[in-house]
């Protein structure tokens, strides 16, 4: 599949502003387009800061001390997220005995995707009840029914409490986080979702089982 990138990113590329309790993420373009590839998105040089990727971690998943770690920039609007969705699920269940980490960092883009940001920070409310993984899926599986009211129907699906998740998404409890995995990315140089940092190295796109299970296990067996 094609990653869902922009382009040209000009200027300030993502301002962050407290608006009546709500904060919104803008990228300002003089410019903006999506990448087309006819193949598999290729990966490119790092760019990435080890210590941003190790010290500032979003939600995790596996051992703090794992031999590889991956993280992935998410936006829950991204049709692109959404193809690559099932194989980061079959990854964290392959890995599961292994010495592999698994990290996901917010980066809704909002031009583009106006639920994105709401999106985000409901599956952070998800996460506070140990429902994270589970939102991520359902959001992706059902990516389409994704709005205010589609957010609150997946927490009730999951059977989360809902006094507490919706105490947690209007008071954005977790506008910090989501600030900060913006500004982590946009240090890394993060221009569009889904992108990977698998030991640092960067990838981009919906890539293929093999395409990752190969970048693991040349880590696992270095």
């Amino acid at each position: 599949m094609k990653p869902h990138y922009l382009l040209a990113f000009m200027g300030t590329l993502i301002v962050i502003l407290a608006i009546g309790g709500f904060f919104i993420i803008q990228p300002t373009l003089q410019k903006a387009q999506l990448i087309s590839s006819s193949k598999t998105a290729q990966k490119t040089p790092s760019l990435q800061d080890d210590a941003l990727l190790a010290t500032k971690a979003g939600i995790s998943i596996g051992p703090t001390d794992a031999r590889v770690t991956v993280v992935e920039f998410i936006d829950f609007q991204c049709p692109y997220c959404k193809v690559a969705h099932p194989t980061l699920l079959q990854l964290i269940h392959d890995y599961k005995q292994k010495s592999v980490r698994f990290i996901f960092r917010q980066f809704p883009i909002i031009s583009i995707h106006p639920q994105a940001l709401n999106a985000a920070h409901a599956s952070l409310c998800a996460n506070e009840q140990g429902k994270f993984l589970a939102f991520y899926d359902t959001a992706y599986t059902r990516q389409e029914e994704i709005s205010l009211t589609g957010l609150s129907v997946f927490a009730r699906d999951l059977g989360l409490t809902l006094a507490q998740f919706n105490t947690c998404f209007s008071q954005h409890t977790y506008e910090k986080d989501v600030k900060q995995d913006v500004s982590d990315g946009l240090t890394l140089k993060v221009a569009g979702t889904p992108t990977w940092f698998i030991n640092g190295e960067r990838f981009e796109g919906a890539l293929s089982l093999e395409t990752f299970k190969g970048a693991i296990d040349k880590e696992l067996n270095k």
